[in-house]
């Protein structure tokens, strides 16, 4: 059974209303100081707040932040600000009421952060970054869970996994003990980097308190050996009792705009050997058939199978909180597709 489906970061329907999160150049940063620091965080808050109050209106619970809520997070010491009591008081604010309407909030921290890195400043920048999204729980008031995850990859294979994975083990036992329990692992999509059954190898160096996001996309490009349904299995199982497993669900962008003009073609009868005869739709598939398998769709068609299990599903896909609509009607997201011009990119 799904629970809960969710979506990542941003909201397309309000960023158009200008609700959205923002950041600002490091040199900026630097020009300003904590203030402009300080008026970003406020700002994103305040944004954060009315895409949980939309969320709740539209009956979405699930909700992935960026890490652009806190601005070139890791790189100061927020508690220092001068105004870090208005700071704490809309964090715990935005908090209390996502808490109030039963909301996961999650993050999903860059690809910079890695852990196993065998270079000691990356280690100890992501160290800082992981302890600060840690951090930013804390201030809106969430005790230390993996209902609350901060979501990331191993970060690279370095030509040796078994090596890999014991660095990776070491850094992460020097994480904050609130930051442990909040840090959970995704499987990759490459077959040189890292599946659910590498995964389960770590979970055991990590005493068994590391839980495994599962992504179903991943898995179809690195399914070390397991079926979905085992994959998933394993990956549910490393999660404590009484925190619902999340995963991720995404689908091929090239598959999805491939089948667009095919699908273009066969409704209206035309043979698809005639391809050449129809320039802009020959152009389109040209376009499309080079996307890279793994990049996400706009929409997503399911259906995700949950093999029996209770999870909560953020589904990544370019069109954010449109494609959850999309899941949950079939036809809407054919009106959509439909509405969406050709060639874009």
């Amino acid at each position: 059974m799904i629970r809960h489906i969710g979506y990542a970061c941003v909201n397309t329907q309000l960023q158009a209303k200008k609700v959205k999160m923002s950041t600002a150049r490091k040199s900026t940063i630097d020009a300003g100081g904590e203030e402009v620091i300080t008026d970003l965080i406020l700002s994103n808050l305040d944004s954060l707040y009315k895409i949980l109050e939309w969320n709740h209106k539209k009956k979405i619970k699930f909700f992935r932040m960026g890490s652009e809520l806190f601005p070139w997070l890791g790189t100061y010491d927020i508690r220092k600000f001068k105004r870090f009591d208005e700071i704490e008081y809309n964090a715990g604010f935005v908090g209390e009421y996502a808490r109030e309407k039963r909301m996961r909030l999650t993050f999903h921290p860059g690809p910079f952060n890695v852990l196993c890195s065998p270079n000691e400043e990356v280690v100890e920048k992501t160290i800082k970054e992981l302890d600060a999204h840690s951090e930013i729980f804390d201030l809106m008031g969430f005790a230390p869970s993996f209902d609350n995850k901060i979501n990331i990859h191993v970060g690279g294979a370095y030509d040796d996994k078994e090596a890999t994975l014991k660095r990776w083990v070491q850094n992460w036992r020097r994480l904050k003990d609130s930051t442990r329990q909040r840090v959970v692992v995704e499987n990759d999509d490459k077959s040189s980097m890292f599946a659910v059954t590498d995964l389960m190898q770590l979970h055991k160096m990590c005493n068994k308190e590391l839980p495994i996001t599962f992504d179903f996309f991943h898995h179809k490009f690195h399914t070390g050996g397991m079926t979905e349904k085992e994959a998933l299995d394993a990956a549910v199982s490393t999660w404590p009792k009484g925190v619902v497993p999340a995963t991720h669900y995404s689908e091929s962008r090239r598959e999805e705009k491939v089948k667009i003009i095919t699908d273009i073609f066969r409704n209206n009868r035309i043979p698809w050997e005639d391809l050449e005869k129809w320039p802009t739709f020959k152009e389109a598939y040209d376009f499309y058939s080079h996307i890279k398998y793994q990049a996400h769709s706009d929409y997503v068609d399911g259906p995700i199978d949950s093999h029996g299990h209770t999870i909560d599903v953020m589904i990544e896909a370019k069109m954010k909180e449109q494609a959850v609509f999309g899941l949950r009607d079939a036809d809407t997201v054919r009106k959509l597709r439909a509405e969406t011009p050709l060639l874009n990119g």
